[in-house]
């Protein structure tokens, strides 16, 4: 469960990541 846990909030970091990099490149 932890590591589920990690995981998601990995992708959630990632997805972040991805939106500012897509509104600054706007």
């Amino acid at each position: 469960m932890k590591k589920y846990a990690e995981s998601k909030g990995f992708f959630d970091f990632k997805a972040e990541r991805e939106l500012y990099s897509i509104v600054k490149a706007w």
